[in-house]
């Protein structure tokens, strides 16, 4: 079995450029669980030629650090969701599930950033 992912979206935590201000709110965008988000990196994966990473691929959103409580976002999930919807990927699996808070990195620039979702394929 191997693993494969594909970053596909760069975020700056810091300074002043407007790509770097603009990273910030697509990052706020995506960390809301905006659905507009998600249907636009669809279509930008499609432009940027790469729905064929994603033939056959099975897709498994990365839950936050913290439990989900009922009505809270799950960007990974609503990425994960509209990829699929879009045929970028078969089929969306559930298969981890927090139960206790972990350590998620925050004073080290958030190890994995919704905005830098790692999409898993299970070949």
């Amino acid at each position: 079995m191997s693993f494969e992912f594909l970053t596909f979206l760069a975020y700056s935590p810091r300074g002043k450029s407007d790509i770097e201000i603009n990273s910030r709110t697509v990052a706020g965008s995506c960390k809301n669980g905006d659905v507009t988000f998600s249907t636009r990196l669809s279509q930008r994966i499609e432009e940027a030629d790469l729905s064929e990473y994603f033939a056959n691929s099975s897709l498994i959103p990365v839950p936050r650090s913290t439990p989900l409580v009922d009505g809270a976002v799950f960007p990974a999930r609503v990425i994960c969701e509209t990829l699929v919807k879009n045929r970028l990927g078969e089929v969306l699996l559930f298969v981890l599930i927090v139960h206790m808070p972990f350590r998620n990195q925050a004073g080290s620039f958030m190890l994995i950033q919704e905005i830098q979702f790692r999409l898993i394929k299970i070949a």
